[in-house]
């Protein structure tokens, strides 16, 4: 899912470059579609393969989403919006990671080459903090 994860936050910094963000914000803005969309794969039933593969992961960020924001969502009723939410908070902890997020999370970022580049960078070797 680490992988997986970072492909996908990769995958969605070129599809953003030229834009300006607030560094706070990059992550709802990379997750921004799927998040509109309510499904990563638009599939019931690959969400729930991703959630059994990842169990260990999932339960984490289960707990992490009903202790810090008081949302809980059955990833058994609702898998896809579980996966989904599964993304974002995957997402935004290794962006939380990055030394220039970090730096600039108040201001506002370009996504250029040399920033989505630096941002790849300080999340290669990471690994989730829940």
């Amino acid at each position: 899912m680490l992988e997986t994860i970072k492909n996908f936050i990769n995958d969605q910094l070129e599809a953003y470059e030229g834009q300006k963000v607030y560094a706070c914000d990059l992550g709802y803005l990379l997750t921004e579609e799927i998040n509109v969309n309510g499904s990563v794969h638009c599939s019931t039933y690959a969400a729930i393969e991703t959630i059994k593969e990842n169990f260990e992961l999932c339960s984490e960020v289960f707990e992490y989403m009903k202790t810090n924001l008081g949302m809980v969502i059955n990833p058994f009723e609702e898998p896809e919006k579980f996966e989904v939410c599964l993304y974002i908070e995957c997402v935004n902890n290794l962006l939380s990671q990055s030394e220039i997020i970090n730096a600039k999370w108040n201001e506002e970022i370009k996504l250029n080459k040399n920033t989505i580049g630096r941002i790849k960078r300080e999340i290669k070797d990471k690994e989730f903090n829940f």
